[in-house]
């Protein structure tokens, strides 16, 4: 279940506020939309969870637009 602190605690706004899987950013967004994506992640990469930073990280890179 993911944290939704920020919602419960009305620091967020609910109708500005999206809470989904990282890893598949590209299925809820289209390609080459955004000029900036920023995260907020917690925790240590290990070798186990490598693969999940990646597969975050390559999600949000097809999101931004190219340099123009």
């Amino acid at each position: 279940m993911p944290d939704m602190q920020g919602l419960e605690h009305d620091a967020l706004d609910p109708k500005r506020t999206i809470v989904l899987d990282a890893t598949r950013l590209s299925e809820f967004f289209s390609e080459n939309v955004f000029d900036t994506i920023v995260g907020f992640m917690l925790g240590t990469i290990y070798p186990f969870n490598k693969n999940i930073w990646e597969k975050m990280m390559t999600e949000a890179a097809k999101l931004l637009k190219p340099e123009e």
